[in-house]
């Protein structure tokens, strides 16, 4: 009874190094990519792409403690319809929103202090897309606590890059909007956040 309670614990342990092992690795090929983590993303001008991505917050001051419940409006600016991959709208290099945040009056990014990386599950139908049409929107709200990412209050600008983790080769045939199609980047989010 006793050795076999010990090579239970042993195997649980071993699965929890291989587990640790791979989310090593799988953070730093994350953090060696350009403009992946918060401290090193630098807001870009919005080009004309075929999607538009709007970043809303119903207020504007917030406790260190609160949640933030950003709102995403990915729109359609083409004459044609576009399949977005509706499980992957999360955070993470894995999934598909960067969120970055900068000192408003600095203007310098706020060091990483939690590195999130959803891992949504691949396509493996149609169904797992959903169709934009030109012109409509495709709304989500992505919630998380700001003290997970900022330490100190001040005035913050928030954004969030769109790219989708989904290969133009995985389209079942549809218009996919794939991460081959690029980066997006949203508006920028002014709050102030105090104690």
């Amino acid at each position: 009874m006793k050795k076999e309670y010990l090579a239970h614990r042993l195997r649980k342990i071993s699965s929890l190094f291989q587990q640790m092992f791979i989310l090593a690795v799988a953070t730093a090929v994350y953090c060696s990519q350009p403009a992946c983590c918060l401290s090193f993303r630098v807001p870009a001008d919005q080009e004309h792409t075929m999607l538009k991505l709007d970043v809303r917050t119903k207020r504007t001051v917030f406790n260190l403690n609160d949640i933030v419940r950003l709102e995403l409006s990915l729109k359609n600016d083409s004459d044609r319809p576009i399949y977005i991959y509706k499980r992957s709208i999360d955070l993470g290099r894995s999934a598909s929103l960067a969120l970055w945040i900068t000192d408003a009056t600095s203007g310098k990014s706020i060091p990483e202090r939690l590195i999130a990386d959803a891992l949504p599950p691949p396509p493996h139908s149609k169904g797992d897309f959903v169709e934009l049409l030109p012109g409509h929107v495709y709304e989500s709200v992505l919630a998380f606590r700001l003290g997970d990412f900022i330490s100190t209050p001040g005035r913050y600008r928030i954004g969030v890059d769109y790219q989708s983790p989904v290969l133009r080769s995985m389209n079942f045939g549809l218009s996919v909007w794939s991460r081959n199609d690029g980066i997006i980047h949203s508006n920028i989010s002014e709050i102030t956040v105090k104690n």
